[in-house]
């Protein structure tokens, strides 16, 4: 199949698993003309059948649960619930069981097709494999005020990044039709004594664009609190 046939087929099976924001897909198809890394990070579905084709030696390798749409853009930081600061994948939209080398190898695709990279590819594949031995050898969280310091520098969130999310939150357009189970569980996810929840659409995301986001934004103590539920699918690899 041609990746527009291929196209065609994934988007009639994500309608018939969740409704689709249609205008929200066109969007994710002009933004999938940009660039070869904004066509990899949109196109998992297209990596999944394609990718035992073209890497067999790999197909026998030990199954493991993986990350499956793994790539640059998929890592993050965030506070966990003893408020330690943490550094690592946080999307597990296409999350299946697969053999584990497909991951590294589309980890290191992200890397050769990303824009402006300041790094050899076959030194960020070793890396990469370096990082996978050690974390096998020894896995834990990478916690950024313990272990990772070095990471620090390059993911601490700036004031333009903090200006840029809440201009994001401000701008975003009120949900008036948000499904009840939606609004319910949003509602139940705020802190108590939360006041003034009011709920809005989202679009954002390079694969999981189209399926429907729903935010709901609060007043706590203070200040405002921030909610996100997203339409969940099954895998594309499955």
């Amino acid at each position: 199949m041609s990746i527009i046939e291929d196209t065609a087929a994934y988007e009639a099976w994500l309608r018939s698993q969740c409704k689709v924001v249609e205008d929200d897909l066109l969007a994710k198809h002009q933004r999938m003309r940009k660039s070869p890394f904004a066509l990899l990070r949109a196109t998992y579905y297209r990596w999944a059948r394609r990718i035992e084709e073209i890497c067999p030696e790999l197909a026998e390798a030990p199954v493991a649960l993986c990350v499956g749409d793994i790539h640059l853009e998929n890592f993050g930081t965030w506070r966990d619930a003893d408020g330690r600061w943490v550094w690592g994948v946080n999307d597990f939209d296409e999350a299946a069981r697969m053999p584990y080398a497909f991951d590294l190898v589309r980890l290191t695709t992200s890397i050769e097709l990303a824009p402006d990279m300041a790094i050899d590819s076959r030194d960020a594949a070793d890396a990469i494999l370096q990082g996978y031995r050690d974390g096998l050898k020894h896995p834990r969280p990478a916690l950024l005020d313990e272990h990772e310091i070095w990471i620090r520098p390059y993911v601490k969130c700036s004031d333009d990044c903090r200006r840029a999310f809440w201009e994001e939150i401000n701008g975003l357009a009120a949900a008036d039709a948000i499904p009840s189970a939606v609004r319910k569980l949003l509602t139940a996810s705020l802190p108590e004594q939360a006041k003034n929840a009011a709920f809005f659409h989202r679009f954002a995301g390079g694969g999981s664009r189209g399926r429907p986001r729903y935010v709901v934004v609060a007043t706590w103590r203070g200040g405002r609190v921030v909610r996100e539920a997203k339409a969940l699918v099954p895998s594309a690899w499955t």
